[in-house]
């Protein structure tokens, strides 16, 4: 019995347990409900008489308002406006106004709390204030209520009046309005006093610091000797000497004078450097980092140097052909709008806000940008200032900046910002400046740099040129300009065209020049043959180079004055189009051009407007070192032209940068613009002079021409033995079994085809032997080379060789080129000319 009560009763007690815990469970519950309830119920009065007087308070003062205004509010109306003209007089007018913003903040959640407050001190401040005017008599008469003060200002002003007097009066309308102020403002008058106390404070160290800053300065001018150039006698050219520049020898243009100073020299040996000194104190910050902050600071402008200049006529030599005259270009000088002073504060300005010191020394003036010389403070890192370019140009508010660091050959950072209006540089304009006495052998203008002096380069000496660019950049522009200065440097005995324009449009205004070997070539067909002649051009010249033991084309030249080779000029205007139809042909033909023909005179120009690594091949670039980058949208992209970043930073319209061979890094060049009248011009001054004769083997397939001068590869026989008694016509087929490269091997295969001995190119399979071993001796056998006649049994005008000439094949008498012929001529020894077999 004992151990069946026990666990009852424990079974009881828990029990107890949990129901007193549940119950206290509950209970705790419902108190909470009972507890949260009340709070949530004065929330949402709280919340809806909010919001009714908030209804209340926008619609009444909406009504008053347009009561008060159109003198239409009936009964209701005018007793509202009685009410507020007689409690605050005129000032009560703009309660109901105060009154719908009041409400519409209460709608909206706002509550106008001290602001409230603040208004309706000021109004009553305001009320007291009119009620003043009045004299003590009047100030309780009922019908000067409405115009003054009201029943609230008189009585308000009448109380303080009469315990105060007219002093306590104003004091107390004035703390009246300080009050309804704070509170309107939110300020209080211990922050706006503590505010006040620091500006004062800050301002007076400012003050300190610049005059401690004036003294020192002048304490140094005093201790060096140094004084302010008023008018400077010291020239830019003994300044830049003294900083260790060279100067180059010509360069001897004016010299622009102070703005301080008097008039000009008229002839003066040194650059155009003007000196500038500013008297006015800089600004906090602006020269930080140089150790000479009274440096004067040079702004060099665009010089112009004469050269042989427009000559009227170069004279006609009886018998030969005459070069067109400069003159029939046309000069478009102009000179930049540039803020050089204003730009060099702000960018010394810019920096130092960027945490870099450095302070603006020189400023060179270019046709189409201004480069800012920096020199940095000791500490800073060049590459500091690099990562700034787009920094620079949002303070500068410029569209494009570009950053050289350093300058090349100098101890300066150079930031090239664009001028406010360019000057325009004309192919004319250039040309004001060629050189007299020159030796090159090709003259090409290109442009002007950034110090405004005309740039030309020999397009021998290149020997090859890549331009690239995004359309609208320039490039055709610099094209139309490279053909135009050989048109008027060179006759066209001296140098001989292919100008290949797959757009169409581009390059035919130069269809009637007398240099053309061939007509414009428009066709991409006939674009790859024409560069298959190229190089069986090339390689026929080096044979003739071999005979005569010469190794380049100006040692033949002047071994044989009497029959000259001419120098070929090829160019592509777009070679995307050409990679897209015959990317093998043409890419092989360009490569083998680049890497043999300048030797042979044969020189490139490739241009494209998509500088992509399918387009520009490594071998391409590999093999043509001077480069032109126009605008492209990209570093990517010119890193593909240049190899380096800064042509995405370029401008457009004739904005690029030059690479030639012998340079390390680019110079920026504005390019000389031509237009098409004056294109025009030039080309009818040349047909007129002489008539072109074109090669029609030039864009003939070798199937109708005997095109190839190639030498026939030692291993083609034992190929078309091989692969007529194995039936293995494949290129890797001959390569294992002659342990030749894939090239040559390739080379071969394409041989056989053209002899017959094989078929086609069929995709994956095989190509088709055709011939067999009976019929193999007979095709190297009908194909040897016959003996060739003596020279003066061939017919006059007749080519005999495989490699095609340059010209036709007659000549003078005595050895000379007959006027508007452009023929090799024969020779009284017997002995093949230049273009024979």
């Amino acid at each position: 019995m004992a151990t069946n009560r026990s666990p009852r009763r424990h079974s009881t007690r828990a029990t107890g347990k949990a129901s007193n815990k549940t119950s206290g469970a509950k209970g705790r519950s419902s108190a909470a409900g009972r507890s949260r309830a009340p709070g949530l119920t004065t929330r949402l009065k709280e919340l809806f008489s909010r919001e009714a007087i908030g209804i209340v308070l926008l619609v009444a003062g909406i009504f008053f308002t347009a009561a008060f205004v159109t003198g239409r509010g009936a009964l209701l109306g005018e007793a509202g406006l009685l009410a507020a003209t007689r409690a605050l007089g005129v000032v009560g007018l703009a309660a109901a106004p105060l009154s719908a913003l009041a409400g519409a903040l209460l709608l909206l959640g706002r509550s106008p709390g001290k602001r409230a407050a603040g208004l309706a001190l000021l109004l009553v401040a305001l009320a007291a204030t009119l009620a003043a005017t009045l004299s003590p008599d009047a100030r309780f008469d009922e019908a000067s209520y409405p115009d003054r003060g009201g029943i609230v200002g008189s009585g308000l002003y009448g109380a303080v009046d009469a315990a105060g007097g007219p002093v306590g009066a104003a004091l107390a309308l004035l703390a009246l309005y300080a009050a309804g102020l704070f509170l309107l403002t939110g300020l209080s008058p211990r922050d706006s006093v503590a505010s006040a106390t620091a500006r004062a404070g800050s301002a007076a160290s400012t003050l300190r610091e610049k005059l401690q800053k004036a003294r020192e300065r002048r304490k140094q001018r005093k201790e060096q000797g140094i004084r302010r150039p008023a008018s400077p006698k010291r020239s830019g050219l003994a300044e830049r000497t003294e900083r260790g520049e060279q100067i180059a020898e010509g360069d001897a243009p004016r010299l622009y004078e102070s703005s301080r100073s008097g008039v000009p020299e008229a002839q003066s040996t040194e650059p155009p450097v003007r000196v500038f000194d500013y008297e006015d104190e800089p600004e906090e910050g602006s020269h930080q980092g140089s150790g000479e902050p009274d440096e004067p600071f040079e702004v060099v402008l665009p010089e112009f140097r004469e050269g042989m200049g427009f000559e009227e006529e170069r004279p006609d030599v009886p018998g030969e052909y005459s070069l067109p005259p400069f003159s029939l270009l046309r000069p478009g000088r102009s000179d930049p709008e540039h803020d050089a002073e204003g730009t060099s504060k702000r960018l010394t300005q810019a920096l130092a806000d960027l945490g870099v010191e450095a302070t603006v020394v020189r400023a060179v003036v270019g046709p189409r940008v201004t480069r800012y010389e920096l020199r940095l403070g000791s500490g800073v890192k060049v590459g500091k200032v690099r990562n700034l370019q787009q920094d620079i140009a949002y303070a500068l508010a410029a569209t494009e900046v570009r950053i050289l660091a350093p300058i090349p050959g100098k101890s300066a950072v150079g930031v090239e910002v664009p001028n406010t209006r360019p000057a325009v540089v004309t192919l004319g304009d250039v040309f004001r400046e060629y050189p007299a006495g020159n030796d090159w052998s090709l003259p090409v203008a290109l442009g002007k740099d950034i110090s405004g002096r005309a740039v030309f380069f020999d397009m021998a000496e290149m020997p090859h040129l890549l331009v690239a660019g995004t359309t609208g950049s320039g490039k055709s522009v610099m094209l139309n300009g490279l053909l135009t200065s050989l048109l008027l440097t060179t006759d066209p005995r001296q140098v001989k065209m292919v100008l290949i324009d797959p757009k169409r449009v581009e390059l035919s205004q130069f269809a009637r020049v007398p240099h053309l070997i061939t007509p414009v070539v428009t066709d991409v067909k006939k674009a790859a043959n024409a560069l298959s002649w190229a190089v069986a051009e090339m390689e026929r010249r080096y044979e003739v180079l071999e005979r005569f033991g010469v190794r380049s084309l100006d040692g033949y030249n002047e071994k044989r004055p009497e029959n000259q080779m001419p120098y070929v000029i090829v160019v592509i205007d777009e070679l995307a189009d050409l990679m897209m139809t015959s990317a093998a042909k043409v890419e092989d033909a360009v490569i083998r051009l680049a890497q043999k023909a300048r030797a042979v005179g044969i020189h490139l120009v490739v241009a494209t407007q998509r500088p992509s690594v399918d387009v520009i091949t490594g071998m391409i670039k590999a093999n043509v070192p001077s480069r032109i980058a126009f605008a492209v949208s990209s570093q990517v992209d010119s890193r593909v032209i240049l190899d380096t970043p800064g042509a995405e930073a370029l401008l457009g319209q004739g904005d690029m940068l030059f690479k030639p061979v012998s340079a390390m890094r680019p110079s920026r060049v504005q390019g000389a613009y031509i237009s098409e009248a004056e294109v025009d011009e030039v080309v009818s001054a040349c047909a007129e002079r002489a008539q072109a004769r074109f090669v029609e083997e030039v864009t003939e397939t070798r199937g109708e021409a005997e095109e190839s001068s190639e030498p026939e590869d030692d291993l083609l026989q034992d190929a078309a033995s091989f692969v007529v008694a194995t039936q293995q016509a494949s290129v890797s087929a001959v390569q294992r079994r002659f342990r030749v490269g894939y090239s040559r091997a390739g080379r071969i295969v394409d041989a056989l085809e053209r002899k017959g001995v094989v078929g086609p190119h069929e995709g994956s399979k095989s190509r088709s032997v055709i011939v067999t071993e009976m019929e193999l001796p007979r095709i190297f056998d009908d194909e040897k080379p016959q003996t060739a006649p003596p020279a003066n049994a061939a017919p006059d005008g007749v080519s005999s060789g495989a490699g095609v000439p340059v010209g036709g094949t007659d000549g003078g008498e005595d050895g000379s080129f007959p006027f508007g012929r452009f023929d090799n001529a024969r020779e009284d020894d017997g002995e093949e000319p230049y273009g024979g077999s």
